[in-house]
């Protein structure tokens, strides 16, 4: 499950520049990279220390 979580992280990180709409809305692109990415520190953290990390997802 963990690898979906970022799989689906990673995907929205990138996708602004994967699917082009970074050039029409750029206040999107960032917000679209800082959830992927904040998906993707929850993805890494739940396996290191599962008793803290699934309170926060």
């Amino acid at each position: 499950m963990d690898w979906l979580i970022l799989l689906a992280g990673v995907y929205t990180a990138v996708s602004p520049w994967a699917i082009p709409f970074a050039r029409t809305n750029p206040y999107l692109t960032a917000n679209m990279l800082i959830r992927g990415l904040a998906a993707t520190v929850l993805a890494f953290g739940i396996p290191l220390a599962p008793e803290r990390m699934h309170r926060l997802a």
